[in-house]
């Protein structure tokens, strides 16, 4: 058992020592504060100086912290400042030592980062994590005995809320988000995610280092069912492929070559035979020599191939002109009923209605005293097409004399283009005869 004292003085050591009697008091010549026994405690319980006391105000006492500082029992009710210009760290005691009468303010005026952290495993706002507090931020801590929770915060300690709360995903146009806004003193506000990506794109932005999966696509301003897809898929693995823009606009539409790059030779050689090295999967190639550096002999000369190379080469290279007719007649076809779609609706079953409709119409126009029950395509467009049997003929013969002269314009074209096609002795003759088809004039 510990040996109680009588003694009224002692130094701090000496008095931490002993258990001072149930009301005995000690003066402690170290601190120079009285202690109180209660006849079990050790030290017995020191008591304030005149010079301590805060009135029962919260932060009467301050006390600035130009280092790392672990903050104790004797801090109850102080207000705690970090003033240093690299980070510093106040490490709060445990819960249970600083008791449920815990409450401090703690304040960082320095331009270091102040951390406000826990002791071991314990919670700060249900978080074991240290409590970020930016240049001229505060809080106040208050402990419960067990763990922690912070209040009245006018700096950005909302880390561990956001890390505990519920995520979402994927994100509404609706959800808002917090901002700071910088044309306003940087103060509190928020916005909507919609307003967020349309600002985002409002100003032309550059985005680095940015990977897309294989759904990326550009989709056309106006109509957003039309899309450009990417394939690079033919790429070799580790490699990055360049796209080069000429100065001046572009229609890849027109581009009808696919481009090969291809490295015939890297080291010295007498001649290249061109005919027999380039792929067989191109029928023309543009050659550009780079970095061609030409023996004297050679001197740096493109030799002429013998006319039995020549015609080698143009036989390697031949079109079936036939086969390229039939498909250009082909296409001539079908541009014809595209340009006839555009003045009437599809369909064999259309196209035979058409034809009786415009037969009716006809007869019940030179008929003296036509029935209308008589003409039943005429009968069902009666309050649709015209408010009688006889309106309705009338604007079907319109509409059937109209189509009878651009019907017979694209006919015309495409017969001509036909033929043209057929007469062509070469190639170039037959695509020329194929291209640019004025269908009315």
């Amino acid at each position: 058992m510990a040996t109680i004292i009588s003694q009224l003085k002692g130094t701090a050591t000496e008095i931490a020592a002993k258990v001072l009697g149930n009301g005995v008091l000690a003066w402690n010549e170290t601190t120079k504060r009285w202690h109180g026994g209660d006849g079990a405690t050790a030290g017995g319980f020191a008591m304030a100086r005149e010079d301590e006391k805060n009135d029962g105000a919260l932060g009467y006492l301050q006390e600035v912290k130009t280092n790392d500082y672990a903050v104790g029992v004797g801090d109850i009710g102080k207000a705690l400042v970090a003033n240093k210009a690299t980070a510093i760290t106040f490490t709060l005691r445990s819960a249970a030592t600083l008791t449920s009468k815990f409450v401090a303010i703690i304040k960082n005026i320095g331009s270091g980062t102040l951390s406000l952290a826990p002791t071991g495993a314990e919670l700060i706002d249900g978080v074991n994590a240290a409590v970020s507090i930016a240049t001229n931020s505060s809080l106040i801590i208050k402990g419960d005995g067990s763990s922690f929770r912070t209040y009245v915060s006018n700096g950005d300690v909302t880390a561990s809320a956001i890390y505990n709360a519920t995520g979402k995903t994927p994100l509404a146009d609706n959800d808002e988000l917090g901002v700071i806004d910088s044309a306003a003193s940087n103060v509190l506000k928020k916005v909507l995610f919609s307003n967020l990506i349309a600002s985002i794109f409002t100003t032309a932005r550059k985005i680095a280092n940015a990977y897309f999966t294989s759904s990326f696509r550009l989709w056309d301003a106006t109509d957003n069912t039309k899309g450009l897809a990417f394939d690079l898929s033919g790429i070799a693995t580790a490699t990055t492929r360049a796209l080069k823009m000429a100065n001046r606009d572009t229609d890849l539409a027109k581009v009808g070559w696919e481009l090969l790059a291809e490295t015939i030779v890297s080291t010295a050689v007498p001649t290249v035979d061109f005919v027999n090295v380039l792929s067989s999967a191109f029928d023309e190639y543009f050659i550009e020599l780079t970095d061609v550096a030409p023996s004297a002999a050679a001197n740096g000369e493109l030799v002429d191939m013998s006319a039995g190379e020549v015609a080698d080469f143009e036989a390697s290279r031949a079109v079936d002109l036939p086969a390229m007719k039939d498909m250009l007649k082909a296409r001539v076809d079908a541009a014809a009923e595209s340009e006839r779609l555009k003045y009437i609706t599809p369909g064999a079953g259309q196209a035979l209605t058409y034809a009786q409709k415009a037969d009716q119409a006809r007869a019940y126009l030179e008929a003296v005293s036509p029935v209308d029950e008589d003409y039943p395509l005429l009968s069902a467009e009666i309050g649709v097409t015209g408010a009688t049997a006889a309106e309705v003929a009338n604007v079907i013969r319109a509409s059937f004399t109209a189509w009878q002269q651009i019907g017979s314009q694209i006919e015309a074209t495409r017969l001509r283009a036909k033929k043209a096609i057929e007469g062509a002795s070469d190639a170039e003759s037959a695509i020329e005869a194929a291209s640019n088809l004025t269908w009315l004039s």
